[in-house]
């Protein structure tokens, strides 16, 4: 068995002709990994979401055999984008569900940090246009992920290192 990773362009013809045929062939594959739960990944969700963070493009994945392998890469050869000759061993598929979770994590924490700033911001303002001194609020505004992000992200070349080998 072999991965195929084939760029997602759902405005591309050839995607959606790819992602039926996976479909119709019943192709273990990443199209909805998405709107899964990352416990609920399976391998081709697993390194659809890891390759797309890995090669920073938007990835889908196809578990296929070696004969269907070869006529998916000439026949869509214009959105293959690398073709994985290697097992999966559970505990780097464990590390892929751990990184989409940190991810996961991180974008909550974001809205979340997003919205306290907003109220900040409005509770300030309707304080200040109701008495004549500025209030004792926390700053959230100084608050950012980025360095969260920097740490727990393929960005970070230890976590890189983790699928270097998969991947190339």
């Amino acid at each position: 068995m072999k991965y195929v990773l084939a760029k997602r362009n759902n405005l591309n013809n050839s995607t959606m002709e790819l992602n039926q045929e996976a479909i119709d062939k019943e192709y273990k594959n990443s199209i909805l990994n998405h709107i899964k739960e990352t416990s609920d990944w399976n391998e081709c969700d697993a390194i659809a979401y890891s390759a797309s963070q890995y090669f920073s493009a938007v990835l889908d994945c196809f578990q296929v055999d070696d004969k269907e392998c070869m006529l998916l890469s000439i026949k869509y050869s214009e959105i293959i984008y690398k073709i994985i000759d290697k097992e999966l061993d559970n505990d780097l598929l464990e590390k892929m569900k751990v990184l989409g979770e940190m991810t996961k994590k991180l974008k909550d924490l974001e809205s979340a940090l997003n919205s306290l700033q907003y109220i900040e911001s409005d509770l300030y303002d309707n304080f200040t246009e109701i008495s004549s001194y500025e209030p004792n609020v926390n700053d959230f505004a100084d608050m950012n992920i980025d360095e969260h992000i920097e740490e727990y992200s393929m960005r970070n070349e230890t976590i890189k290192e983790v699928f270097e080998e998969f991947f190339n």
